[in-house]
């Protein structure tokens, strides 16, 4: 996947132009290639340590490349657990370009996606559900999210899990134990005690298992569409939630063809509106297309606000899975009399009752009883790993209570220990790690 012997670099920041950029560079020559660039020389250069100084090319006499500061990290007390030396210049690309220029001329390789984080790995300073982590932590898109990959680099899952793991071993060791001691006709029997230990570990475990569910929304944010019939206002609707003019307005039903999407943030959650195509029996053609196209959209939605200028909602039922939630809204409430107000009424031209909407998308969020200061989100692979480690625990417990033999049950514990082994480390599965590695940014 990655060489491991060379020295790699990349920038760490944004590209493109910024007040300062962040290039960084790990492996064995780092230090060198600085110490041969920064002006005035460097003699001594002690470990997470500032210097300020010059940049010279050596590619063209006298050029001075940036006024910069160089950090240095020395192997072992560094990100990737080698030499990192982190150059702070000026935001310019064309900056950037020259410096990597020179870097290049000098034997150094630009890092590949993710590749900084994988030597974290492979050196030992992480496990596999902290990569993941970093990872959740730059592209979370709720405070929960952040929080809860936040826990997870800080070893929360690890430390739970290495819980529930000496658990095992020692429920392991128990049954050894009785084994060798009825194989010396000397009559043992623990198995009550086990038993209490297995379903203290099983609930631990059931815990865990239970966080799975809202790993995607903690890390995805909320998606909510905006549904009903032409004219509702939905495109008006979608405007005033966002505070400026994204979609076109008409008073001519099926403006909107195509679905409309849209990002907001609110009290730290990413929430992305889709204004889709208004329902009409009579449509044809692009705009028939358009409205298929916005019901197919519903099964991947979180919130769906069903709109209705008139209160009634009979011919706009919805049939939705157990996480998803349903808001019925009476929209122009600037127009209507107080004999067909509703209870949630909105108007986009005066604002009025549009904070309780996203107050409600918000509370929908908060609602599905994610735990992210626990640090026990999980992604769709360590979940896979929980799952079996789980089933073959169940195996072994329901052995257990079988009064089966312990050679039986130690089988299946044995096979729970290898799934958690799996989840930190993958070590035998290349195509995995590589997948969590590329999904991350170049300068990670």
């Amino acid at each position: 996947m990655y060489k491991l012997d060379d020295t790699i670099f990349a920038q760490t920041t944004v590209p493109g132009r910024s007040a300062v950029s962040m290039v960084r560079l790990s492996g064995p020559e780092a230090l060198n290639v600085i110490k041969k660039l920064f002006r005035p020389s460097i003699q001594d250069f002690k470990s997470h340590t500032l210097k300020y100084g010059r940049l010279h090319s050596p590619l063209e006499k006298n050029k001075i490349l940036d006024e910069v500061i160089v950090s240095y990290f020395e192997a072992g007390r560094s990100y990737t657990n080698e030499e990192v030396i982190e150059v702070a210049t000026h935001g310019n690309p064309i900056i950037i370009n020259q410096i990597f220029e020179v870097f290049e001329s000098l034997g150094l390789r630009l890092a590949e996606p993710g590749e900084f984080t994988y030597r974290a790995f492979v050196n030992g300073r992480i496990d596999l559900t902290e990569a993941e982590a970093v990872h959740d932590i730059i592209s979370s898109k709720s405070k929960q999210g952040y929080q809860s990959a936040l826990n997870l680099v800080n070893k929360g899952l690890r430390l739970k899990l290495d819980q529930f793991y000496n658990d095992l071993l020692l429920i392991s060791a128990h049954m050894e134990a009785d084994i060798d001691f009825n194989e010396q006709n000397i009559e043992v029997d623990h198995r009550g005690e086990l038993i209490e230990q297995m379903s203290e570990s099983q609930k631990q475990l059931s815990d865990l298992l239970g966080n799975y569910i809202n790993h995607e929304l903690v890390q995805q944010g909320v998606r909510v569409l905006l549904y009903g019939p032409t004219n509702v206002g939905k495109s008006s609707l979608l405007n005033g939630l966002l505070g400026y003019n994204r979609a076109l307005v008409s008073p001519i039903e099926g403006t909107t063809r195509d679905y409309v999407s849209e990002k907001l943030y609110y009290k730290g959650l990413e929430i992305e509106l889709y204004d889709s195509a208004g329902l009409n029996s009579s449509a044809e053609g692009l705009e028939k297309l358009g409205i298929t196209e916005s019901l197919n959209l519903i099964p991947q939605m979180n919130v769906i606000l069903n709109l209705s200028d008139t209160g009634d909602f009979s011919n706009q039922k919805l049939v939705l899975g157990s996480n998803q939630k349903e808001l019925q809204i009476q929209t122009k409430s600037d127009l209507m009399t107080d004999e067909i107000r509703g209870s949630h009424c909105v108007s986009s031209m005066t604002g009025e009752n549009l904070t309780f909407i996203l107050d409600q998308i918000h509370e929908y969020f908060l609602n599905q009883n994610f735990q992210a200061d626990d640090g026990l989100m999980v992604s769709k692979r360590a979940y896979s790993h929980l799952k079996s480690c789980s089933d073959e625990f169940q195996k072994a417990f329901s052995l257990l209570k079988s009064d089966e033999s312990f050679e039986f049950i130690l089988f299946h514990l044995n096979r729970a220990r290898s799934a958690l082994n799996e989840l930190f480390y993958e070590k035998n599965d290349e195509a995995v790690r590589d997948k969590i590695f590329s999904s991350f940014c170049i300068g990670k």
